[in-house]
């Protein structure tokens, strides 16, 4: 923000507009690059560049305060140059500048500029009457006045990096944030990926094992009934062995009562248990059986807290502790998880907490301890 429109000359003559080339106020000036922090101040202030430099080349010591004081008393003014009259007339000293609309003087071009800021008056002409020298007081108080708006623009550029800071750093974390969302997301796509390569295969597994089974049955099959053939059997018979040794091949008849039957519950703990307990060295297998005590515990207690209902099997400690070792997630299992493949979790559904079953777990579990 600046004086706008220039000065006029006597009073007479239109005033001159700054936006349409004519001559502006001198202290009208724009800190360029390369200006040192001292001549970068005075400018911010309204000082022309070219009498900043000067004031500080004449300032004992060169600093911005002493040379502010030089500029304030106008002891860096050369004498103005007489202005031509237009019809060749007697020139004009300027000594000072004039509010059209107030009448108030003003020694320097930048005591007009800082009234003209303060005020939003914007029509001065030059004029022949000096203006006394300021006093000592006034002096003092117009620095004064001068490094208080200093302050007052240093503090709001401070201000303004700071928040031009925090955006910064809300953007950076914004991006990491991003960036984590981004990396989970791939993530979970490779492992429901894996998962769905790794269920393909078996699937195909179980259909190639089925089709050899298959075709051995047939093949038993086949001989059976060549072997019925050559003992002179009728085709009635030779029907029956052959129909006998295909449903054996395929598992029917008596060999299904050898399959063993499903274990309950009881006995599936008990395996598990059993088998933690194999591990004896470094007592890994009781830690295990500790570790599974407290966080099934911890769902008895808490049973509507989905922390607690949730296992991240890619933990690197849950791995070292449990589901690395055989019968660690069968526990988890027996206690009524699931294993959800494509999140790399053992999950426990809120309406499917059974508080006895995982009692009976924990019962299990305990007796066994103190045993180990």
């Amino acid at each position: 923000k600046g004086l706008r429109h220039g000065i006029r000359r006597g009073c007479v003559g239109p005033t001159l507009d700054a936006a349409a080339g004519g001559e502006t106020m001198a202290g009208v000036v724009a800190a360029g690059e390369g200006l040192d922090e001292a001549v970068k101040s005075l400018v911010e202030m309204g000082f022309d560049e070219a009498r900043s430099r000067e004031a500080l080349a004449r300032a004992d010591p060169p600093t911005a305060e002493n040379a502010l004081a030089i500029l304030v008393a106008g002891e860096d003014e050369p004498s103005q140059a007489a202005a031509e009259g237009g019809d060749g007339g007697a020139a004009k000293v300027v000594r000072s500048y004039r509010c059209v609309e107030t009448g108030r003087l003003f020694r320097t071009m930048q005591d007009a500029q800082l009234y003209a800021e303060r005020t939003g008056r914007s029509n001065f002409e030059e004029s022949d009457v000096e203006v006394p020298p300021l006093s000592e007081e006034e002096k003092a108080e117009k620095v004064a006045q001068i490094r208080e708006k200093l302050k007052q623009k240093r503090e709001e550029r401070e201000e303004l990096e700071k928040i031009e800071d925090k955006q910064r750093e809300i953007n950076r974390r914004r991006e990491g944030q991003n960036l984590v969302e981004v990396r989970e997301a791939h993530e979970r796509l490779r492992r429901e990926a894996e998962a769905k390569r790794i269920k393909k295969e078996k699937e195909d597994a179980k259909r190639e094992k089925e089709r050899l089974r298959v075709e051995l049955a047939k093949d038993k099959a086949e001989r059976a009934a060549d072997a019925a053939r050559r003992r002179g059997a009728s085709p009635e018979e030779v029907r029956a062995a052959h129909k006998d040794a295909y449903d054996r091949a395929m598992g029917a008849g008596d060999d299904a009562a050898k399959k063993p039957a499903p274990k309950n519950l009881a006995g599936q703990i008990d395996d598990a248990i059993n088998n933690l307990l194999q591990y004896r060295a470094g007592g890994d297998g009781v830690r295990a059986l500790a570790t599974v005590k407290k966080m099934l515990s911890n769902i008895v207690a808490n049973p509507d807290e989905d922390k607690f209902r949730s296992i991240n099997l890619n933990n690197d400690a849950f791995k070292k502790r449990v589901s690395s070792l055989v019968g660690g997630v069968a526990l988890f299992k027996a206690s009524g998880f699931t294993k959800n493949v494509a999140a790399g979790k053992l999950e426990l559904d809120a309406t499917d907490v059974d508080t006895d079953r995982i009692q009976q777990v924990l019962t299990k579990i305990e007796a066994a301890i103190p045993t180990a």
